[in-house]
């Protein structure tokens, strides 16, 4: 671990925290760091102390902060997502995202969730789409959870009073020749807003970012909006997704295809710059008495 470190976060505007509620998870996506994790979950009693972390922090503060909900898979972690979602909808200048592969195979998780929504609020989800086709889906997430996948997104589309998605593609060999379909068939049932992230490797890199741009000139001709790349997966022998952390600057908000971020807080309560990387750079646990929430 390292060194506690004393920085403050240079005269930030906002800020951004991703919450991971559990490493576990409903697929298993090729490129994905959860294969690197044991299958933990935040307990409800450090929910409890980390909601009591936010509180003190953000009636401290006047600028806007930005919490994504996120994984693993949240929904596998049902009882604290609940939770901490309904305490965070009820704390001042706070906004909250969910980020979700909606791939449940229990529909009245997302039903009971609905139930939190406050008054002329939506509930965001940023969604997982490895690709709209059936068969590509499957490969990617080395799972068969499709036809939840598809019956839980087109239940969310046809609330728009109660939800908000903005999709986020992590563009690879699999679903490359398909990107282009995948975006409109998106767009066909109301998915309007996305983000992509392209997997790199050295095979792969420049042909990918091409046809990302080509996705993106498509994609303004259906007047859908696109949220920029994410953070680029980097596909390595020893790690099967890995963001080189050398290349993310302490304390700068990065766009990943969960959200904009600025930190992590891992299951257990550390404070990392980004899950994807190793343990070992890992800040400190902000759960211990004598650490503030953000330093």
């Amino acid at each position: 671990m390292l060194k506690k470190r004393k920085k403050k976060l240079k005269q930030i505007e906002s800020l951004a925290v991703h919450i991971e509620l559990t490493y576990s998870c409903n697929n298993r996506c090729f490129y994905c760091y959860n294969e690197n994790h044991k299958p933990i979950s935040m307990s409800m009693n450090k929910a409890k102390l980390l909601i009591q972390k936010i509180e003190d922090y953000v009636y401290t503060r006047s600028f806007p902060i930005n919490i994504v909900i996120t994984g693993g898979e949240p929904f596998e972690n049902i009882d604290v997502l609940y939770y901490m979602y309904e305490k965070l909808s009820n704390i001042p200048n706070l906004s909250i995202s969910i980020n979700t592969n909606l791939a449940t195979n229990d529909l009245t998780k997302i039903q009971e969730l609905e139930k939190l929504k406050k008054q002329d609020e939506q509930i965001h989800f940023f969604v997982s789409i490895p690709s709209m086709f059936e068969g590509i889906y499957n490969k990617i997430t080395c799972n068969t959870n499709y036809k939840f996948f598809i019956r839980n997104l087109e239940y969310i589309l046809s609330k728009p009073e109660v939800f908000s998605i903005v999709s986020n593609i992590v563009v690879n060999n699999y679903n490359k020749d398909t990107l282009i379909k995948s975006i409109m068939l998106m767009k066909l049932i109301g998915i309007n807003e996305f983000k992509m992230s392209p997997l790199k490797s050295k095979q792969t890199s420049n042909e990918i970012f091409t046809l990302l741009n080509k996705a993106i000139k498509f994609s303004k001709k259906l007047d859908m909006i696109f949220h920029g790349f994410a953070t680029p997966f980097i596909l390595t022998n020893k790690q099967k997704r890995s963001i080189d952390y050398q290349e993310l600057k302490e304390y700068e908000i990065r766009n990943c295809g969960a959200g904009n971020t600025h930190f992590s807080i891992t299951p257990q309560g550390f404070l990392t710059p980004c899950s994807a990387i190793s343990s070992k750079h890992r800040f400190f646990n902000i759960l211990e008495t004598n650490n503030e929430f953000i330093p």
